[in-house]
């Protein structure tokens, strides 16, 4: 049997975990405090990125582009002869 895997008594087997420590997050640690330094590192990536965030909760979530939706619709609906609107 293997030291990292424990045998239940249905026969089915699992990894142990060791005390306190969970070998899957110590990869997502790893991975992660690698991403925190690589965007330390370079300034012109953390500026996109930001770009990016911000430009995506804009399109996505504010009022403002859920007010235009709505009218859009609204408008849709008044006219059925207009076959697609351009945003």
């Amino acid at each position: 049997m293997n030291a990292d895997v424990a045998e239940k008594p249905d026969g089915k087997r699992e990894p142990e975990r060791t005390a306190g420590r969970d070998p899957d997050r110590a990869g997502q640690r790893a991975g992660a405090s690698h991403r925190i330094r690589y965007l330390l590192r370079y300034a012109d990536k953390r500026q996109r990125m930001g770009q990016v965030g911000h430009d995506f909760e804009r399109e996505h979530f504010l009022l403002t582009r859920q007010l235009r939706d709505y009218l859009t619709t609204v408008l849709l609906l008044d006219k059925p002869e207009i076959d697609t609107l351009v945003a």
